[in-house]
């Protein structure tokens, strides 16, 4: 966690002190915004934008909107409730990395800021299948043939593993881990990993 930025997008004052307080006795360092904020324009090193859409007043095309323009800062990771299936496919559409509970413990959030700054996805269990559901079905005809390799990539990156956490267990490097990666969002169609896991688990490619 040291060293890790945290953009936290935050319209309700009372949660984002208490949020902001949580995360420093972690040790992110972490900046507060609002959603009528500019992006920064410089990327961090190793960042996190935290955007939460649970307290948000806006529509679905808002949220979309700002995921993609906080998504030039750093990986965005939505912070929201799970009842609002509709936010949290707003923000995955747009390129979001993952989504937490708001409820979620001070341990696996901070679990899921590590994982998405190093550049892998976040979503619990119970989130996704409800994601899943509103999804559409995609033809088996279009189910892409991949090697070995690129099943055994996809099976980890799919539990939202790092390239880093996928070369040990694969005995690796990191750069083999990446050319994979791209062969995969190339044969997929895909633009991201999220959008790759999705649609691995919809073709059963691999397993939530």
């Amino acid at each position: 966690m040291k060293g890790i930025s945290i953009f936290l997008i935050e319209d309700s004052l009372l949660f984002g002190s208490a949020l902001n307080t949580v995360l420093r006795r972690a040790g992110f360092l972490v900046t507060t915004y609002t959603s009528k904020s500019v992006p920064i324009k410089r990327k961090a090193k190793s960042a996190v934008v935290l955007l939460d859409v649970a307290t948000f007043s806006g529509i679905e095309n808002d949220i979309e909107a700002l995921v993609k323009e906080w998504s030039t800062c750093a990986p965005v990771l939505l912070l929201g409730r799970e009842d609002r299936v509709e936010q949290i496919l707003a923000g995955l559409r747009a390129g979001a990395a993952g989504f937490v509970k708001q409820t979620v413990s001070p341990r696996h959030l901070q679990r899921a800021i590590t994982i998405v700054a190093a550049g892998g996805t976040w979503c619990e269990r119970t989130v996704f299948q409800k994601v899943m559901q509103y999804l559409p079905r995609l033809s088996y005809a279009a189910q892409p043939r991949l090697t070995k390799r690129e099943a055994e990539v996809l099976k980890y990156l799919v539990r939202g593993q790092t390239n880093r956490e996928i070369a040990q267990n694969l005995g690796l490097t990191e750069q083999a881990i990446k050319i994979h990666v791209s062969n995969l969002l190339r044969k997929t169609g895909t633009s991201n990993r999220n959008g790759l896991s999705v649609y691995a688990i919809r073709q059963g490619l691999a397993e939530a």
